[in-house]
């Protein structure tokens, strides 16, 4: 169920300009879960004049901010990266997670 919930919660992916923290961020921008893109978030960005945003999934946000990567040779995925994301998607639809405004819904789900 947790994958259903991440490919339907759109929000917006930054970059994180504090060098110790991790490279990209996910903030949730609307309050309900949808196949389609939104047309108009329920809860925009603020945005610095000129800004602009794009929405994607958190399941979208996950495969461009830790892609899949193979080792050449062997062909078997990284298993850091995998434990990563796996960690990422365990997190979601948690108290501190970055979908925690969809936890009632992951329950229901379940």
């Amino acid at each position: 169920m947790t994958r259903f919930v991440t490919k339907t919660a759109w929000g917006v992916m930054t970059a994180q300009q504090d060098e110790d923290a991790e490279p990209y961020l996910w903030t949730a921008c609307h309050d309900q879960l949808s196949y389609e893109e939104p047309t108009t978030p329920s809860n925009p960005p603020e945005l610095e004049e000129g800004e602009s945003y794009r929405f994607l999934t958190y399941w979208d946000f996950l495969k461009k901010a830790y892609p899949e990567i193979k080792d050449e040779v062997t062909g078997e995925k990284d298993h850091m990266r995998e434990t990563i994301r796996a960690s990422l998607l365990e997190k979601f639809a948690t108290k501190d997670g970055p979908g925690h405004c969809f936890m009632k819904e992951h329950r229901k789900l379940l």
